[in-house]
């Protein structure tokens, strides 16, 4: 969004046309407009709120949120910004608090700000000023009382709160540092910032704080960052930070506002070593059934004599069991790890895939033309999962009900054959740059109630008596293990629709 400008000019045409443009509309609003970037500098206002604080438009474009704001209210509003960005459940923040005006009076005013997220990241916030009568806002036209105000805020706060001056000194310290950092906040004002940053990253902070002050430019990211505290015991406790810079009275200031994470970061590693153990577990397990479909298989070689067609059917089971063991190392591992990865036709995997399976009277309807980035056993077994649950569960009169109970179903019933469409899906993913799409498997038989769509790929959840539920759980899995996402929809025959995005395109 750029500067809030006057109407554009139209064209004739629209002469006659009431409706304003956008720049036009927030000009006729008459409470004070603003967006600000991520550093809390302003980069658009309207005219209302440069009426109201005495100040040209041009003048506080560019400039620091804290030139009409008090100090305690920038930090109050950026501390509620970030708790809005850590999952709070509100999508905006209010504050009541005075507002400088170009000739040093004071306005009370109720300020509302909202943060703008682009692809999941802080781009800068967005509000509303609107003036108050005095009498709904109490106080806050004495500044003393105010900052009273602001102090009750920052100590009720569950964040640590400090502010600094360029020389890295302490100005302002809140309760909450002495329950994550072990120091009380009188014993911190005055002192350098190094106090709370482990020896070993002293040097590396002072460096990056004068690279800033000499160019303006910033080597992390501001908006959030992980970084080690020192504790005042000696230990390391890992932060959350959020980090901004104002000017106030002539005077540059930082605040910075922290959390401890050490429970999540613990909460990491332990998760980290579960996959790690079910990695090798995975691993170990894959060895040990190989070694006697080895045998097997060299046991089947040498049988003299029989029936070829039986040997061959034996030795095709043995390799359909060898590939499952490689299916299932790949849902173990992590994405990177999967290996034989090449450029797949859908519609040729999707034929195979077809042609392994009992399908009975069912027929297929091979639409897709996508080729996409996969291991070609990796997606024929996917696919036959979800041919074979179609085949299984589609009977227009055997299906499950909404209250989860079947009769088993059959695909040589009376009912008309159940037809089986797969075909691709367009999904322009904005996170990637990479080429990616989709594709659907859907059916013409009696779909997935609603109300077991969460649940139908849990592992054991079946409505066959006959069946053991694993099907739809090991499509989830596979599909989770390749990072696509899935979703369960009707189909416009009334079935099962399964849709998969995300999908890598060669």
């Amino acid at each position: 969004m750029g500067e809030f400008s006057p109407a554009e000019e139209r064209d004739e045409s629209d002469a006659d046309d009431p409706r304003l443009s956008g720049a036009a509309l927030l000009d006729a609003v008459a409470d004070g407009v603003y967006q600000l970037d991520r550093e809390g500098r302003f980069v658009a206002v309207n005219d209302s709120l440069a009426d109201l604080t005495g100040h040209s438009r041009s003048s506080l474009v560019g400039s620091h949120v804290s030139r009409v704001l008090d100090v305690q209210d920038v930090v109050g509003a950026e501390t509620a910004i970030r708790e809005l960005l850590v999952g709070e459940s509100r999508d905006e923040i209010r504050l009541t608090c005075p507002v400088f005006t170009a000739g040093g009076d004071t306005v009370a005013c109720e300020v509302r700000a909202s943060p703008i997220r682009l692809k999941g990241e802080f781009r800068g916030t967005v509000g509303v000023v609107r003036e108050v009568d005095d009498a709904d806002a109490p106080g806050i036209d004495d500044v003393g009382e105010h900052r009273q105000a602001f102090d009750a805020l920052a100590e009720a706060s569950a964040d640590g709160i400090i502010m600094l001056d360029d020389d890295s000194t302490v100005r302002y310290a809140n309760p909450a540092v002495e329950r994550i950092l072990g120091y009380e906040p009188d014993e911190l004002v005055g002192a350098s910032k190094m106090t709370i940053i482990p020896e070993r990253l002293r040097e590396v902070h002072a460096e990056a704080l004068q690279r800033y002050l000499e160019t303006g430019r910033k080597h992390i990211d501001w908006t959030y960052v992980e970084l080690p505290g020192r504790h005042a015991d000696g230990h390391e406790v890992p932060l959350a930070v959020s980090l901004n810079d104002f000017e106030h009275a002539g005077e540059h200031y930082f605040v910075g506002t922290f959390r401890d994470i050490s429970d999540r970061k613990a909460a990491e590693r332990e998760l980290e070593r579960q996959n790690d153990r079910l990695e090798r577990f995975a691993s170990m397990l894959a060895h040990e059934l190989r070694n006697p479909l080895e045998i097997a298989r060299v046991s089947v070689e040498l049988l003299d004599g029989g029936d070829e067609a039986t040997r061959e059917e034996i030795a095709d089971a043995l390799g359909r069991i060898d590939e499952i063991i490689d299916v299932l190392l790949a849902i173990a591992r992590d994405r990177e790890l999967i290996e034989g990865v090449e450029a797949v036709a859908l519609a040729g995997v999707a034929a195979d895939a077809w042609a392994d399976i009992e399908t009975g009277a069912a027929t297929l309807e091979n639409d897709a033309e996508a080729v996409v980035r996969a291991n070609p056993s990796h997606l024929r077994h996917l696919l036959e999962n979800l041919f074979r649950n179609a085949i299984e569960h589609g009977s227009t009169s055997d299906g499950p009900s909404d209250d989860g109970d079947s009769e088993p179903d059959s695909a040589d019933s009376d009912d008309a054959p159940v037809t089986v469409r797969i075909g691709d899906l367009s999904d322009p993913d904005p996170r990637s740059d990479a080429p990616v799409g989709g594709f659907y498997v859907e059916d013409t038989g009696s779909g997935i109630p609603e109300s077991q769509r969460a649940a139908v790929a849990e592992p054991g959840f079946t409505t066959d008596e006959a069946g053991i539920g694993l099907g739809l759980t090991f499509v989830a899995e596979l599909a989770a293990a390749y990072g696509w996402e899935w979703s369960i929809t009707e189909s416009e025959a009334g079935g099962a629709r399964f849709e998969f995005v995300g999908v890598g395109l060669a």
